[in-house]
């Protein structure tokens, strides 16, 4: 909802003081930029996939060697099919197409499921590492419990559908407060 992927059916959802359905969609997406967690390729190669932002907008952060780079995709990658990739190398060229925006607010929908651990904490310092930097607003969706408690602030802990409990990371793991909550922690399902 933060990027109108889907509009709010009740209430309000507000980036920088300004209701979501007031936004220009493109304008929008471009300040709240989303990484999906099945990391889509378009045809064509990597590099035409690093290259799409520049296509839509005329403009783009990094040239698409930076920006594979950045996500830790080697040089050789670039002019291969983007279709041919593994999985992990999906999310990672999913990360980096987001990285080329001018993105203020970056949304992650379990970007590192598909990374072996020492991938997925690479990408962790990465997106740690900007959002010190660029002062980004990161809103990343995981059930990796020990991956929330290395890379965020505020937990907040939605079951259902519905958001049952906000607090500080610390807080949350040693004393949740929502019932949902303390059973999730102790490996219930919900």
């Amino acid at each position: 909802m933060c990027n109108l992927m889907r509009t709010p059916d009740s209430g309000e959802v507000n980036i920088y003081g300004k209701e979501v359905r007031e936004w220009n969609v493109n304008k929008l997406r471009r300040t709240a930029a989303l990484a999906f967690q099945s990391a889509p390729v378009l045809d064509g190669t990597v590099r035409d996939n690093l290259s799409l932002v520049q296509r839509l907008h005329q403009s783009q952060l990094y040239p698409p060697e930076e920006l594979a780079s950045l996500a830790g995709l080697p040089p050789e990658l670039l002019d291969r099919s983007a279709r041919d990739l593994s999985g992990g190398q999906r999310q990672r060229l999913s990360l980096a197409r987001t990285l080329a925006n001018p993105s203020s607010i970056l949304l992650l929908d379990e970007i590192t499921s598909a990374l072996d651990p020492v991938s997925a904490f690479e990408i962790e310092e990465l997106i740690k590492r900007h959002h010190r930097e660029k002062k980004w607003t990161v809103m990343w969706v995981t059930h990796n419990m020990e991956q929330a408690k290395r890379v965020a602030d505020t937990i907040w802990f939605m079951a259902d559908g519905r958001l049952l409990e906000i607090a500080e990371t610390g807080a949350f793991f040693s004393a949740p407060q929502h019932e949902a909550a303390k059973e999730f922690l102790k490996g219930g399902t919900r």
